[in-house]
């Protein structure tokens, strides 16, 4: 599976509501995720004025977790959400040596002359 951070940003009216009625919205959260085949490893309230929550989840394809943002950005609570795929650092460090062998050449742009 792959994991995912992802940020959420409460709309205006839904964080007045949380004052009003305050509730623990993972528990509306994680039943979706799973529903997806997925699975929150994490979550946490930020204090800062960027998000509101934060949390790591694992989605078995990228369908699944744009179906998870699709559903809770459509859903009115949620005026923001970002979705960053991660990666492992031994698939990273894959990565970059499969691009030192990859034989690509950059553009060799020759020097302008001084007008």
């Amino acid at each position: 599976m792959q994991s995912y951070l992802v940020t959420v940003k409460y709309a205006p009216e839904v964080r007045q509501r949380l004052i009003q009625y305050p509730q623990n919205r993972m528990d509306a959260v994680v039943p979706v995720i799973k529903a997806l085949g997925g699975k929150v490893d994490r979550g946490w309230v930020v204090l800062d004025e960027k998000y509101d929550e934060v949390m790591i989840v694992q989605m078995p394809s990228h369908a699944s977790v744009a179906a998870f943002a699709s559903t809770f950005s459509g859903g009115g609570a949620v005026g923001d959400i970002r979705i960053v795929p991660l990666m492992e650092i031994s698939d990273w460090l894959e990565a970059i040596i499969r691009a030192r062998q990859s034989g690509y050449q950059p553009l060799k742009v020759p020097a302008h002359p001084a007008i």
